[in-house]
């Protein structure tokens, strides 16, 4: 597993590099919070995008993300996930400012644990945890608004509702910096 996210980071950085000029190309770091399943966990997440302009219209990304929270229902919740998304951009690609709307195929892996019991004894409180881990294929509905602040540095902000085939959600909002080659 840690290979396959080495290969996933490094390999297109390779390509990157051979495509210099051609300003098609962006990588995008995000960070921002979002509500799981029905709005009962509040977690912080980050997240590493690819992105590939089609044309003036039409936009392909790649995304890893990771999310953590520990306020809510269980006592803990991770997730890994990976988004393939396409952008249409209603406005045109070719200014300053890119307002797009996008959709696309996502799969997680989250993992919960919460406390099932406590004894109080010598004391002290002793405590019984369970551990559930799930993964699922979802669909992405985005929509996000980049500003460049010049020929290579991006900002912007996302909203996004994930929902999965195991009845999962993920919805949020995050804010987002990149770099245009």
């Amino acid at each position: 597993m840690k290979r396959l996210i080495f290969i996933l980071l490094v390999c297109p950085i390779v390509f990157i590099s051979a495509q210099k000029g051609s300003n098609c190309i962006d990588i995008r770091i995000g960070a921002g919070g979002s509500f799981l399943s029905s709005g009962d966990m509040f977690s912080l997440s980050v997240e590493n995008e690819l992105n590939y302009k089609l044309n003036h219209f039409l936009a392909a990304s790649t995304s890893l993300n990771f999310g953590k929270s520990d306020y809510g229902v269980f006592k803990s919740a991770s997730f890994y996930q990976g988004n393939i998304n396409i952008f249409l951009s209603p406005f045109k690609n070719t200014k300053q400012n890119d307002f797009r709307i996008g959709t696309g195929v996502s799969y997680w892996d989250v993992s919960n644990a919460w406390e099932e019991s406590s004894i109080y004894a010598d004391n002290r409180f002793y405590y019984t945890y369970i551990f559930e881990k799930n993964q699922s294929f979802g669909l992405n509905f985005i929509i996000e608004n980049t500003y460049k602040i010049n020929d290579h540095y991006l900002v912007g902000i996302k909203a996004f509702t994930q929902n999965y085939i195991n009845s999962s959600k993920n919805s949020g909002i995050m804010v987002k910096v990149g770099y245009a080659f």
